[in-house]
């Protein structure tokens, strides 16, 4: 086997390791908590019915959550498909100033809170949970996401 064929498999194994962790960190969650710990108006709510959520929650001190920020609003602009809402959620102790400055323009920014981020899962920063349409959580990542693995699990996301 040449050595380029057995990088791109080891490529793929390590992607598809990866892909079934996040699956299966997201099967140890129960549904999808209600987000009732945010401050949300009635109608933000209502535009997020039967379409699938990407949560991502972060914290203002974290610096991998500084150093993913220009990744994310890549990933968030060029590959995350139209029907997918996108939500961030800070822990809890960022201002409002610190929360627009680190978000990219657009996106809903939220203060979290304990009960949220337990009833998520969420045990580091950063952490991206996909949620699909029917209010499953399908994948939930904690680190940096690829372009590329943003992509897959969007695209498994609005499939699914």
């Amino acid at each position: 086997m040449k050595t380029w064929s057995r990088i791109l498999l080891g490529f793929l194994v390590l992607f598809g390791v990866t892909l079934v962790f996040a699956h299966l960190k997201a099967r140890g969650l129960p549904q999808v908590p209600k987000i009732d710990g945010i401050s949300l108006d009635q109608e933000i709510r209502a535009s997020w019915k039967n379409r699938p959520l990407v949560v991502y929650f972060w914290a203002s001190w974290c610096g991998i959550c500084k150093t993913y920020a220009p990744i994310l609003e890549w990933n968030i602009s060029h590959i995350l498909p139209q029907g997918v809402v996108f939500l961030s959620i800070e822990e809890g102790q960022a201002t409002d100033e610190e929360r627009k400055e680190f978000m990219p323009t657009g996106s809903p920014s939220f203060l979290g809170n304990y009960h949220l981020l337990h009833d998520f899962g969420v045990n580091a920063f950063p952490t991206t949970v996909f949620v699909t349409r029917d209010r499953e959580i399908l994948f939930s990542d904690t680190g940096i996401i690829t372009p590329l693995g943003f992509w897959v699990r969007s695209l498994l996301l609005e499939v699914l």
